[in-house]
């Protein structure tokens, strides 16, 4: 039973395969071997964690394509350049989004607010419920959602790391 694929087709379809199997199991791999140590288990590394493993299969399925496309003989410039002139745009446009993703990676790496803490931030008084890379919630003591967003957040007030404030006696004079 003949098909009718030329012998050219067939070595694209086998490569563009092995490209993507190879792309699959690299990322696997390195999503198998990048893992949240057991003594660091919280929240917070695990956030990284994710956005790194992310990041990282975006990266790796980037490279796959790119390589199909050489396999294929697809001269990718021309959609790089578009892709640049619309990135840029979009940019332009996103960029309350970014604001937010800045904003609320800070929040996360600065480690001044944790979920549960109870905070005043932006006049909103109460008790954190979720910290994303967008907004925070906040539920106050009448059971109202308040959710700000990352980019919003110029002032915390955090209630729940009071504690003694540890000063030096000034040194006294000697005689």
């Amino acid at each position: 039973m003949d098909l009718g694929f030329s012998e050219g087709v067939v070595r694209n379809i086998f490569y563009v395969s092995l490209t993507l199997l190879s792309a699959f199991i690299v990322n696997a791999i390195i999503k198998s071997i990048i893992r949240v140590p057991k003594g660091l288990e919280n929240r917070r590394q695990r956030t990284f964690i994710s956005i790194i493993r992310n990041i990282i299969s975006v990266l790796v399925y980037a490279i796959a394509v790119y390589i199909i496309f050489s396999l294929l003989e697809i001269n990718i410039a021309p959609l790089l350049a578009s892709a640049g002139i619309i990135g840029l745009s979009i940019g332009l446009g996103a960029k309350p989004l970014i604001e937010d993703l800045i904003g609320g990676m800070m929040l996360l790496s600065q480690d001044s607010i944790a979920i549960g803490d109870e905070v005043e931030i932006e006049g909103s008084v109460g008790k954190i419920e979720k910290i994303g890379f967008r907004t925070l919630n906040i539920r106050a003591k009448d059971g109202s959602l308040h959710i700000i967003p990352n980019g919003m957040v110029k002032k915390v007030i955090n209630h729940s790391r009071k504690g003694e404030v540890k000063t030096q006696a000034p040194p006294t004079a000697k005689k």
